[in-house]
């Protein structure tokens, strides 16, 4: 699921991950109770407080790379 970007996501795309606190994971297992207006209330964008921002390698442009670097900050 992907909703709009946050501050920290704009610069580099519109969109992002929808990243779940507790409480919405709780209703997002179970959908029984799921509402639009649950859903509209937790598919969000997440909290800038809640990520962390660093420069990473230009080796994770391709989708083919699977490694390390992909995730190593860039010093």
């Amino acid at each position: 699921m992907t909703t709009e970007a946050n501050e920290i996501v704009k610069p580099f795309h519109d969109r992002m991950t929808v990243i779940l606190d507790a409480k919405a994971v709780d209703f997002w297992l179970n959908p029984g109770g799921m509402t639009e207006e649950i859903a509209a209330r937790i598919l969000v964008p997440t909290p800038k407080a809640f990520l962390v921002e660093f420069e990473v390698s230009t080796v994770l442009n391709s989708p083919r790379t699977d490694q390390p670097a992909c995730i190593k900050a860039v010093v």
